[in-house]
């Protein structure tokens, strides 16, 4: 696999030297639409700037309206205060009053408690002037700063729901419109509207100056969509012909109107201003003799739009954007055609039918634009990129444009549909049966021309329960927070129309669907999942069926999490490579799914991010966010997952120096000089054991040293793998220097229990005793100490009391994200696997199969994002129901449970445990391998278990188990079905109660005691 990837990079490579060398020869260029002419579709804003010059004499007053008729205030059930208002009736006004000296904000129609005629936020502005004053609003989710002639005045959040991008996010731009009272003598003029974000281009400049009230009419402009023609020559043969281009955006590239690929999202997810990928596509099967269209469907993607959680990062790379390509023809002839991107040659248009295209707020196709004769076509503009890009992002000054495979996003099934409900009149929510990353696949009837259906999109419903009567039986939409995901359908008027957006992505179990007469058949609405990951390659089972959905649910939230990037979710306004979520889950996503390539590629953008003082980013691409070194971790975690799953050393080797360059900046300005404790920046956002029930009963410097210890011991590892000698003895002295101090520090040598230390000086000293704490100390710091053990099984196996005050019952999971990868394996370790298998098959809050009992389809960010006593309680500004992290126990159930570990493509470890408690009476898994399946299972009949092993033709497997005696006599082996003596089994050997052999290519059945309770 390593060896054929190599190859084909190595060919793409030389295919995108040719686009670079054109580059760098001024052949191709970025092309794209004029400065004035860039996309905007005012209802879906809601981060931008509005400026005007407002003309004034003494006593006059005049007001800038914005924010008014979103069409979201206008239906019940678009919001969550069931608002209904008519036109006129909602919007923001910033009112300048020259005679009172102030500024005023007044707010109509956002909540039912509203007053238009009472400010809710005034500010003195003693720089008014009898004259121009100049105004600027800045709104950023509902964040509001005023400035008049240059000066900030004041700054107030008018989004009654809540401010920032932890809720749905008002006011969008929607109407603008100036209010001038009658007598007045005030003027508006030169209003603008532009992006929030530097290089903060103008989208929209309203003409005229307004002396009385009027609305403003704010344009509506499509994604740009850009066209060419190229001719091939008659009378000759193409033997080969390819497009290697790429976007900054996404883009879709067809020829004579069909598209190269069924693929989303080209070029992926990167840190754009140090790696920007191309791809070749294959156009030789499209070609005809003559003339050729080629046109290009650009959208947002993760260049601009909405990128992160903080309005601030809205058009984080940039904010127009642009295409670049090379598309070669060579005919049997030998001849070979070029034809570069170049502006002259090349054509935009900014009315077509793709009218936005986000992944957070949704897509808004016009079909009656696709083929519309009335289209604008304009010559297209090469985009410089100084006149694109964010600079705060880092140097753009040295791009590294290389090729890219394996991490392509596809659709990967489709799903029908399951049932429908109408819980208001005209409302139908369609339960597609399981949550997931997706995008619809709508079949309409007959529909007149210009019908507008929405689409809406929502994990869960809101449940019957007195906090949601008005809502009950809606979907619930709080928590994607200021993400929008909201698609619109407006009709061409012919037959056989269907929807399935290109340029967005939701995560959802259920479509709300408006605008129709009547409901869809279930068959005509249907959901396509698509994925970085082509399909899940390991399997597992058991007896406990709730244990069998937790395992879906983890292959379902690991398919809906790696798109492109791996990401903590799919649905709200996040959707970002956190290195915490990865670090943790890269065991067992590497063994569940071949996420080799979209790792590797991964570990570029981590690199890219790396600051200068060797400090590994929170999240990547992007640098932005927060976690501290639990989070940048990630950059030595998931490298070491990488290289144990799939053996590739040059992946090591490429990401060497930077995890060095981590260490030192770990050892540099981590440590506090006098007590020695790690301390990071003291800071809330240095995360520790993150979501966890008890997250403030651990201190947060312990789980930090045990990851530092376990750091130093991986690179210790890896540079014994790479032949960097010095490097072995150095990190590993290190690690046994800290290892010491941790003892030292944070065990209580009276008890042997954990203890706080003095980077919690109130409460140093004072017993910790939590299950992350033994688990981390077990895994990565003495796997050998039995009080370990012992305190450990005692937190599993005792009633705890949760940081809320919240009882959990006994072997309740009081574990967060990080402690969960730890704490099954840890117990499994110390020879504690029943008491495992009972934390696992737990079922009360909190526990792993708590949400599987409240119906959950894929993993949940928190183990109460949904209660039967509390609801969603106070969660939904954080909350999503597709989140991968605690489902890091995959690993345990694949590799301890059903003991199947692959060394490489020709050799497996199999060390089933069977459960001596009768929690789990069998389980079973399998793996697929080059060669074919692996299986391995244990059932319990009786006081012996029975073992089946099926090892694939070329393959060579270690077989090791517990036997439940001190000789080999009760074993009972047979190969394809046939005894063999204990005395001919060759290659058997064992210590006191186990056995351990080779076995070859077949089926093996395996009859032994059953092992003591533990």
């Amino acid at each position: 696999m390593t060896e054929l990837r190599n190859i084909l990079c190595g060919l793409l490579f030389l295919i995108s030297s040719a686009v670079c060398a054109a580059m760098n020869r001024g052949e191709a260029r970025w092309i794209g639409p004029a400065g004035d002419d860039l996309p905007i579709y005012a209802d879906y804003l809601p981060v931008f700037k509005i400026d005007c010059d407002v003309k004034l004499k003494k006593g006059d007053k005049a007001s800038l309206v914005y924010g008014a008729d979103d069409p979201r205030l206008m239906n019940r059930n678009l919001n969550i205060y069931n608002l209904e208002n008519r036109s006129g009736e909602s919007g923001i006004r910033v009112e300048i009053d020259r005679r009172e000296g102030c500024v005023a904000i007044y707010r109509s129609g956002y909540h039912p408690a509203d007053d238009a005629t009472h400010p809710i936020a005034k500010f003195e502005a003693d720089n008014l002037i009898d004259g121009i004053n100049h105004l600027q609003i800045a709104s950023n989710l509902g964040f509001t700063d005023i400035a008049i002639n240059g000066k900030h005045i004041g700054h107030a959040g008018i989004n009654p729901v809540g401010n920032g991008g932890d809720y749905l996010a008002f006011p969008v731009l929607a109407r603008v419109a100036v209010d001038i009272p009658t007598g007045s003598r005030a003027e508006i003029s030169n209003i603008t509207v532009s992006n929030f974000r530097a290089p903060g281009n103008v989208i929209y400049r309203a003409p005229g100056v307004y002396t009385s009230s009027a609305r403003v009419p704010v344009v509506t402009r499509s994604m740009p969509e850009l066209r060419t023609v190229i001719t091939l020559p008659a009378g000759k043969v193409v033997e080969s012909a390819e497009a290697t281009v790429t976007a900054r955006g996404i883009y879709d590239l067809s020829v004579n109107g069909t598209r190269v690929t069924d693929d989303y999202f080209y070029p992926g997810s990167t840190q754009y201003n140090k790696t920007h990928l191309y791809h070749t596509h294959d156009i030789a099967p499209l070609l005809r003799e003559g003339d050729n269209t080629l046109s290009v469907q650009l959208a947002e993607g993760w260049w601009s739009g909405g990128s992160t959680f903080v309005g601030e990062n809205w058009n984080f790379f940039g904010d127009r954007q642009s295409f670049i390509g090379v598309f070669t023809v060579r005919y049997t002839d030998g001849s070979v055609q070029r034809f570069h991107t170049v502006p002259r040659e090349w054509f935009y248009s900014t009315d077509g039918p793709v009218v936005e295209g986000s992944f957070f707020q949704g897509e808004i196709y016009d079909a009656a634009r696709r083929d519309a004769p009335d289209r604008v076509w304009k010559p297209a503009v090469e985009v410089a990129i100084d006149s694109t890009v964010n600079t705060t992002v880092g140097d753009w000054g040295a791009i590294d444009f290389r090729p890219s495979f394996g991490d392509r996003v596809r659709a990967v099934d489709t799903v029908t549909a399951r049932s429908v409900t109408e819980p208001r009149p005209g409302v139908y929510v369609y339960d597609m049966g399981q949550n997931m990353a997706a995008v619809p696949l709508i079949s309409f009837p007959a529909l007149k021309p210009g019908t507008e259906v929405s689409m809406r999109y929502a994990e869960v419903l809101y449940p019957d329960m007195p906090q949601y009567a008005s809502h009950k039986g809606m979907i619930m939409t709080e928590n994607l927070r200021a993400a929008m995901c909201r698609d619109i359908y407006r009709a061409a008027g012919t037959q056989g129309e269907s929807f399935s957006p290109r340029f967005t992505l939701h995560g959802f179990r259920y479509i709300e669907v408006t605008g129709l007469e009547g409901s869809l058949p279930l068959d005509s609405v249907r959901a396509v999942p698509v994925s970085s990951v082509s399909r899940i390659v390991a399997g597992y089972e058991c007896s406990d069926t709730l244990v069998n959905r937790l395992w879906g649910n983890i292959c379902r939230s690991t398919m809906s999490n790696f798109v492109s990037i791996p990401t903590d979710c799919p649905q709200r306004n996040e959707r970002l490579g956190w290195m915490g979520d990865i670090s943790v889950y890269a065991p067992t996503a590497t063994k569940i799914a071949d996420v080799s390539a979209i790792l590797a590629q991964y570990l570029a953008s981590v690199r890219d991010c790396q600051r200068a003082d060797g400090k590994f980013p929170d999240v990547a691409p992007t640098g932005f966010g927060f976690g501290g070194m639990l989070w940048g971790s990630a950059g030595i975690t998931v490298p070491w997952a990488h290289f144990s799953e799939y053996g590739d050393t040059a992946v090591l080797r490429g990401h060497y120096p930077a995890m060095k360059r981590y260490i030192d900046y770990l050892l540099k300005n981590t440590i506090d000089s006098v007590t020695g404790i790690m301390v990071q920046d003291r800071a809330w956002g240095d995360l520790a054991d993150w979501l966890s029930p008890e997250y403030d009963r651990t201190d947060k410097s312990l789980l930090w040293e045990c990851y530092f210890i376990y750091d130093l011991v991986l690179m210790s590892r890896m540079a014994a793998i790479l032949g960097e000698e010095d490097d072995v003895a150095y990190y590993q002295q290190l690690a046994d220097k800290r290892r010491d101090f941790f003892f030292d520090t944070y065990i209580d040598p009276a008890t042997g229990k954990t203890r706080f230390s003095a980077f919690d000086p109130a409460r140093k000293g004072q017993i910790i005793d939590t299950q992350a704490s033994y688990a981390l100390a077990i895994m990565l710091v003495d796997d050998s100490n039995p009080a370990f053990a012992r305190h450990l099984v005692n937190a599993v196996s005792r009633e705890n009391v949760a940081d809320n005050g919240t009882v959990c019952p006994l072997y309740s999971l009081m574990t967060g994200f990080i402690g969960t990868a730890w704490i099954m394996e840890a117990l499994s370790l110390t020879g504690n696997t029943g008491t495992a298998y009972r934390l696992l098959t737990s079922r009360t809050y909190p526990s792993w199969l708590y949400p599987v009992t409240q119906g959950a389809t894929t993993v949940w960010e928190r183990l109460n994002s949904y209660t039967d006593k509390d609801g969603f309680g106070s969660n939904n500004s954080m909350n999503s129901f597709n989140h991968y992290s605690f489902g890091a126990v995959g690993n345990w159930l694949l590799t301890r449970s059903a003991g199947l570990t692959k060394l490489d493509d020709k050799y497996i470890i199999l060390t089933p445990e069977p459960d001596t408690t009768g929690a789990v009476t069998w389980a079973r898994g399998w793996l697929d391998m080059a060669a074919g399946r692996a299986e391995c299972s244990w059932r319990v009949d009786g006081d012996r278990v029975i073992y089946e092993v099926t090892v694939p033709d070329g393959v060579e497997a270690r077989f090791s188990v517990p036997v439940g005696t001190d000789d080999f006599n009760g074993v009972i082996y047979r190969v394809d079905g046939t005894p063999v003596p204990s005395t001919e089994i060759v290659g058997i050997t064992g210590v006191p109660s186990r056995v351990s052999l080779i076995l070859p290519a077949g089926r093996h059945e395996f009859t032994t005691r059953m092992p003591a309770k533990h």
